[in-house]
């Protein structure tokens, strides 16, 4: 699974460094190419990107989820080297903070 983030950009065709304008004309200009009654898939593909790309806590939550699936293994690596259990945070937490 590819990074969230990075994944809608790409389908938006925006740079990282995109402001939200610039992520707000693109996503108008794809739904102008694929409506939905002519390419549905497209579009609700085009839809969630622009959805996460334009909520902070979205992304936050994308995010987290993202690197949440990875975490299983990480930790086992990061216990056995250690020796250590290595804390987390509750997730409401961790998206408190971007507030």
């Amino acid at each position: 699974m590819q990074n969230p983030i990075l994944e809608a950009r790409r389908i938006l065709g925006v740079s990282e460094d995109a402001t939200p304008e610039a992520i707000r004309s693109r996503y108008l200009e794809l739904v102008r190419q694929f409506p939905p009654e002519a390419a549905p898939e497209r579009f609700q593909e085009i839809f969630k990107a622009n959805e996460l790309l334009s909520d902070p806590m979205k992304q936050a939550e994308a995010i987290w989820n993202f690197y949440d699936e990875q975490a299983p293994e990480l930790h086992k690596v990061l216990d056995a080297e250690s020796g250590l259990v290595t804390p987390r945070l509750p997730k409401l937490a961790l998206l408190s903070l971007g507030n």
